[in-house]
């Protein structure tokens, strides 16, 4: 079974024990919680300019037609 820890995992500053602090802080969150995270960052990559609203293809845009 996949529990997840009531205490944070041990901490001794290296890559790793931060990666397992990270993966530990997120299974704790709600469904709710996650999904309001996900707003806030693409919210903010959208206001900095790190990601740009994609235009959807209409197909109007593809050429002309001569009748």
């Amino acid at each position: 079974m996949n529990r997840i820890r009531d205490e944070a995992p041990a901490s001794s500053g290296s890559y790793e024990d931060a990666e397992a602090l990270r993966r530990w802080a997120f299974l704790r969150r709600s469904p709710a919680e996650r999904l309001a995270w996900l707003i806030e960052a693409l919210e903010i990559a959208y206001r900095t300019g790190a990601l740009k609203a994609r235009v959807p293809d209409t197909g109007a845009s593809s050429g002309s037609r001569s009748e």
